[in-house]
């Protein structure tokens, strides 16, 4: 039966012997075979610190790759295309087979979580593509436009509007993702959508609220449809996908220029998205 000794055992061993101890009063003493000490100083010259290696060959993905798969996890994670555990199997696998031909098995991902602590088991938040393109210098240019509105046009907080388009779309689900461990920015983009009915939102800063207007795919819509619409002054319209468009844009534009009492001045600034 092979003995293992401990690291510190080892290092004692070998500072006697370049201590000058004689090998045969150390393996007296330690119980350690004369020919297992002579080894160690050798070995320890040749190759560094004698270290506990994990005993058989060595596993795949080779040495190294492991810190690319997990910048590559972290990478998915920071674009809003996180990966999950099968994911990252399945790309340490093929980085192994090309590499060394040889296949992982399942423990390498246990071993692979223990080294890199930082990664755990999330739920990642599904969100839009379009929600997540916004940068730092879009928000200048939008804050440094208003001000320069609200200094050339002495505006007040009843002539600025905004205006949103909200569809109704089948409910997005989360799902189980590898990230770091803590971070709150967990999400992932969800490239398909159903939508069945658009609502188009508006209101000033001052609580008035615009009647909403509702855009329904087709070509027609019943004129009795919103006889039981509890919101007065709403409108109803189409278009081919129940999307806004331009030519429903500008009709809605003279529907909130109607809506707008007329002791509001004018001009009016619209903030709105797309």
């Amino acid at each position: 039966m092979v003995r293992i000794y401990a690291e510190k055992t080892k290092q004692t061993t070998i500072a006697l012997v370049q201590a000058g101890s004689f090998i045969v009063a150390i393996a007296e003493a330690s119980g350690i075979h004369e020919r297992t000490i002579r080894k160690w100083p050798a070995a320890e010259k040749e190759r560094g610190p004698l270290t506990a290696a994990r005993p058989g060959p060595k596993p795949p993905p080779p040495e190294g790759a492991e810190q690319h798969l997990y910048g590559w996890v972290v990478g998915r994670q920071l674009v809003g295309r996180p990966v999950g555990r099968s994911d990252i199997i399945q790309k340490a696998w093929e980085v192994a087979l090309l590499c060394s031909g040889k296949s992982i098995r399942e423990g390498w991902y246990k071993r692979l979580k223990e080294r890199f602590s930082s990664l755990t088991r999330r739920a990642a938040q599904s969100i839009a593509v379009k929600r997540n393109c916004i940068v730092s210098a879009d928000l200048t240019t939008l804050f440094n436009t208003l001000a320069k509105l609200v200094n050339e046009l002495k505006l007040d907080h009843t002539r600025l509007f905004n205006m949103d388009e909200t569809a109704f779309q089948m409910q997005l689900t989360s799902k189980k993702v590898v990230a770091i461990r803590g971070s709150s920015k967990v999400w992932t983009t969800d490239p398909t959508a159903n939508f069945h009915l658009t609502v188009v939102a508006c209101g000033n800063a001052a609580g008035f609220v615009v009647s909403p207007a509702f855009i329904l795919p087709g070509k027609t819509v019943s004129s009795q449809l919103m006889a039981n619409c509890v919101a007065p002054g709403a409108a109803v319209t189409t278009s081919p996908l129940g999307f806004m468009n331009m030519e429903l844009f500008e009709e809605w534009l003279h529907f909130v220029s109607r809506s707008v009492p007329a002791s509001i001045p004018r001009p009016l600034v619209l903030i709105l998205d797309g």
